[in-house]
C-alpha cells in the first residue's frame, strides 16, 4: 500500500498489481469492504481509500503543523503540501477522508436516488403527503421502521385522493404513485443484488419491458400520428384537464415530465380499450428508473442505457454499440439479453445473418497471432518493449482463460493515476474520455453488437467452434493492451515535461493510436452501415484506419511543433525505415529477393523461393494498386484501369461475396478461372474457412 501511494503522488505507473493492491488493501483497512465491493474497487478507489484510512478528522483539530506535515506527505502531493497553512492543510486532509464515504457507498450500491425525482406526486396530495415521501426514502430521516410509517402517510393521502375523484384516469394515477413508492421502499430495503426481492423486482420489470416492445409503440409522437386527427385533439384535451383537475403550481420542467407521463397513460388506455384488454398499462418506467440508478453506475452508463432502452422498446431495433455496453453494466448481462429477444423479428434475423454470413471469416483468420504483424506492425519498431510485453501477453491469453480475466481487468481498472499540472487522473479512465478504443472482451461473451468487435472476430456463432474461443481472447486483449500501454507510456512521458500535455494533443496521439492499429473510423454517416460494410467486406475498418494513417502522417509533418505530431512522424519513421533498412540488407546480404518495381505484386516484398512475407501491415497492397492505376492512366489504357479496380474492389470482399462473385464470374479476383462442381465442397467452402 505504501509502494502503491508513493506512485500515486508523483502520477507515476502502478508500482504494485491491481490484484495485490486489493489484497494488500482489504488487509490494512481498519473498516474492511466486503468481498463484492473489493472485487468493483478501481485502482485510484484503492488509492483513495488507503488514504482517507490514515486520517482521523476528530484529531486534526489537535495536530500542530509538524504532525500535520507528516501526515500529509504519507496522503498528498507535494505540490499541495509546499507553502499550505496549517488551516490549508487540515482542510484537504478533511475533504480526503470524507471523500472516502462517497466511494464506499457507491462501491456497496445502496445508493437510492431522491424518490421524488422519479415519482411526479400529483400536487393535489399537499405539501404534507409529499413531505411524507421524502421523508421515507431520506435515510438520515430515521430507521426503517419511522419511514416506512412516513410511507404510510403518502400511501394513505393517495390513497384518500382516489377515494374522492370519479374520472377513472385519475384514479388510475394515484394508484400507480402508490404501488409504485411501496414496491421502491421494498426495492431498497434489500441489502445485495442476489437478494431474491431484489432480483424478482428485476425480472418485474424486464418482463414489463418485453410486453412494451414487443408491440413496438413508438414515441408519443408516432403513436399520435397513427391516430386521427380527432381522437388526437380529445386525448390532448383530457390531458390539459387532467393536469389542472390536480390543482397546484409545477416548474415547467415538471409540468413537460408530468403531461408526457399523462399523455402516455392516455394512450395506454385508449390502445386497451380498442384491443378490448382490461390491461394495457404498465409502469415500467420508473421501477426500471430506480433499479437502474441504485445501481451504482455512472451518471454516462446511465443516461446510454435510458436511451437503449428507448431505441428497443419503442423502435424494436437494436442500440448503438456504447448504449448496449452501458446497458450490460446497468442492468446485468442476462436482463439486457432478454430486452434483446423483444425487437423486431427482421432486426434479430438480420442480425443472425451478420454472425453465419461472418463465420468463414473468423475461421480463416483464427487460430493464429497474426494480429500482431498486421494491426500491431505499425507501432511495434517505435514501441519494442511495449509490442514485446503485449505480445507475451497475446501468447499467454490464448492458452489461460484466467490470465485473460485478470489482464482484461487490469486494463480497465489497474493502470494507475498521472499527474496532469495540479490534477492527478485514473489514466484508464482519462484515455477513455479522449476516445481509445478498448474493444469489449468478458469470458462469459457479451451482448454488444458486431459493431463494436474487433474485425477479425465478427461472428458469434464462431465463439461455438473448439479454439476459436482462445483465439478471439488473445486477438482482442493483444490489441488492446498495444494500445492501452502505448498511450499511456506517451502521456506519462508528457506528463513529466514542464508544460502539460493540451487535450487536443492527447486526443491527436490516441487517434493515431487507434487507426494505427487497424481500428479505422468511418464517421458518423457510414457508422450505422458498418455492420453491412463487415458482411460484404474482409477488414473495411482496417482498409480505412491504412489511409487516416497516411493522413495523420500527413497531418503530423505539417504541425511538427506539436508534441502529438513528433510521436507520430517518429512511430512511422521507425515502422518504414525498419522495414526497408531490412529488406534491403537481407537483400544485399542474398538472403532474399526484392522487387522495387511497384506495379509488381512482389514489390518491396521478402521473396524465398515460392514464398512471400509482407510485412507492411497492410499498405502494400495499395501502393502496388495505385502504382498500376497510375500506369494504366499515363498510357490512356481505360479498360485495364477498370480491371485494376474492380480488381482491387475483389480483393476487399468478405468469403462468402467473394465466393459468389467468383461463382458468377466464372474467375476469381486475379483472373483465374473457377471450375466448381455442385459438390466440390473443398473448393466451395473449404478454401474460404481454412484459417490463413
Amino acid at each position: 500500500v505504501n509502494r502503491a501511494l508513493t506512485s500515486a503522488s508523483v502520477g507515476d505507473f502502478p508500482s504494485v498489481s491491481l490484484r495485490q493492491l486489493r489484497r494488500s488493501t482489504s488487509n490494512t483497512l481498519t473498516t474492511k469492504l466486503a468481498d463484492k465491493e473489493l472485487g468493483l474497487a478501481t485502482y485510484t478507489d484503492l488509492i483513495d481509500l488507503s488514504k482517507a484510512d490514515r486520517i482521523d478528522i476528530k484529531s486534526l483539530g489537535k495536530m500542530k503543523k509538524a504532525e500535520l506535515e507528516s501526515l500529509a506527505t504519507t496522503v498528498l502531493r507535494p505540490d499541495e503540501i509546499e507553502g499550505a497553512s496549517v488551516k490549508t492543510l487540515r482542510a484537504k486532509l478533511r475533504d480526503t477522508a470524507r471523500g472516502a464515504d462517497a466511494i464506499r457507498t457507491r462501491l456497496n450500491q445502496g445508493a437510492f436516488p431522491e424518490l421524488s425525482r422519479a415519482l411526479q406526486v400529483p400536487t393535489s396530495t399537499g405539501r404534507r403527503g409529499q413531505r411524507a415521501l421524502l421523508n421515507a426514502f431520506d435515510e438520515d430521516f430515521g430507521d426503517v421502521v419511522s419511514r416506512e410509517k412516513e410511507l404510510n402517510k403518502f400511501v394513505k393521502a393517495m390513497n384518500d385522493e382516489s377515494a374522492k375523484v370519479t374520472d377513472p384516469f385519475l384514479k388510475q394515477v394515484y394508484k400507480e404513485d402508490a404501488a409504485f413508492s411501496e414496491w421502491s421502499f421494498k426495492m431498497q430495503s434489500v441489502e445485495s443484488f442476489q437478494d431474491p426481492l431484489w432480483l424478482a423486482g428485476q425480472d418485474e420489470v424486464v418482463s414489463m419491458l418485453k410486453t412494451i416492445a414487443k408491440g413496438h409503440r413508438g414515441t408519443i409522437e408516432k403513436r399520435l400520428a397513427k391516430l386521427p386527427a380527432d381522437t388526437v385533439g380529445e386525448l390532448e384535451k383530457d390531458v390539459r384537464t387532467h393536469l389542472r383537475a390536480l390543482g397546484g403550481s409545477l416548474t415547467e420542467d415538471a409540468k413537460r415530465a408530468f403531461s408526457d407521463r399523462l399523455l402516455t397513460m392516455r394512450l395506454d388506455l385508449h390502445d386497451a380499450a380498442e384491443l378490448g384488454k382490461a390491461d394495457f398499462r404498465f409502469d415500467a418506467g420508473r421501477r426500471l428508473k430506480v433499479l437502474i440508478e441504485s445501481s451504482g453506475a455512472s451518471q454516462g452508463d446511465i443516461n446510454n442505457t435510458f436511451k437503449g432502452l428507448r431505441t428497443i422498446v419503442e423502435e424494436g431495433l437494436t442500440p448503438g454499440a456504447e448504449r448496449l455496453q452501458a446497458m450490460e453494466r446497468t442492468m446485468g448481462a442476462d436482463a439486457a439479453r432478454e430486452l434483446l429477444k423483444a425487437r423486431r423479428l427482421t432486426e434479430r434475423g438480420g442480425e443472425l445473418f451478420m454472425d453465419t454470413i461472418g463465420l468463414p471469416r473468423v475461421l480463416m483468420t483464427t487460430m493464429d497471432m497474426s494480429a500482431m504483424f498486421r494491426q500491431g506492425a505499425v507501432l511495434a519498431f517505435g514501441h519494442p518493449f511495449v509490442f514485446a510485453s503485449a505480445a507475451k501477453d497475446a501468447v499467454r491469453t490464448f492458452f489461460h482463460e484466467r490470465s485473460a480475466i485478470r489482464l482484461n481487468e487490469a486494463l480497465k481498472m489497474g493502470r494507475g493515476t498521472v499527474k496532469l499540472g495540479d490534477k492527478v487522473e485514473d489514466i484508464a479512465a482519462l484515455t477513455e474520455r479522449l476516445g481509445l478504443y478498448q474493444a469489449p472482451w468478458e469470458a462469459q461473451g457479451s451482448i454488444v453488437s458486431l459493431s463494436t468487435r474487433e474485425e477479425g472476430m465478427m461472428s458469434r456463432l464462431a465463439r461455438m467452434i473448439p479454439g476459436i474461443k482462445m483465439s478471439e481472447r488473445s486477438y482482442i486483449l493483444f490489441l488492446n493492451k498495444l494500445r492501452a500501454d502505448v498511450a499511456d507510456n506517451a502521456i506519462r512521458g508528457w506528463a513529466k515535461s514542464r508544460v502539460p500535455p493540451s487535450e487536443n494533443e492527447m486526443k491527436q496521439f490516441i487517434h493515431f493510436v487507434n487507426v494505427a492499429t487497424g481500428r479505422g473510423i468511418p464517421g458518423k454517416s457510414l457508422d450505422t452501415i458498418l455492420p453491412l460494410m463487415n458482411a460484404a467486406m474482409f477488414s473495411p475498418r482496417l482498409a480505412i484506419s491504412r489511409f487516416q494513417v497516411v493522413g495523420e502522417t500527413a497531418r503530423a509533418f505539417m504541425t511538427p511543433s506539436n508534441r502529438a505530431s513528433q510521436l507520430i512522424i517518429k512511430d512511422m519513421l521507425a515502422f518504414t525505415g525498419t522495414n526497408l533498412a531490412a529488406l534491403s540488407l537481407g537483400h544485399w546480404a542474398g538472403l532474399w529477393d526484392l522487387e522495387v518495381d511497384p506495379t509488381k505484386a512482389d514489390f518491396m516484398k521478402i521473396r524465398i523461393g515460392n514464398t512471400s512475407i509482407d510485412p507492411w501491415a497492410g499498405f502494400k497492397p495499395y501502393a502496388t494498386y495505385f502504382a498500376r492505376m497510375t500506369e494504366a492512366i499515363s498510357k490512356g489504357d481505360f479498360d485495364r484501369l477498370d480491371n485494376i479496380v474492380e480488381q482491387l474492389a475483389r480483393s476487399k470482399l468478405a468469403p462468402v461475396p467473394s465466393g459468389i462473385w467468383d461463382a458468377v464470374t466464372g474467375r476469381d479476383f486475379i483472373g483465374r478461372p473457377v471450375k466448381w462442381n455442385t459438390l466440390d465442397f473443398d473448393n466451395a467452402f473449404i478454401s474460404r474457412a481454412v484459417p490463413l
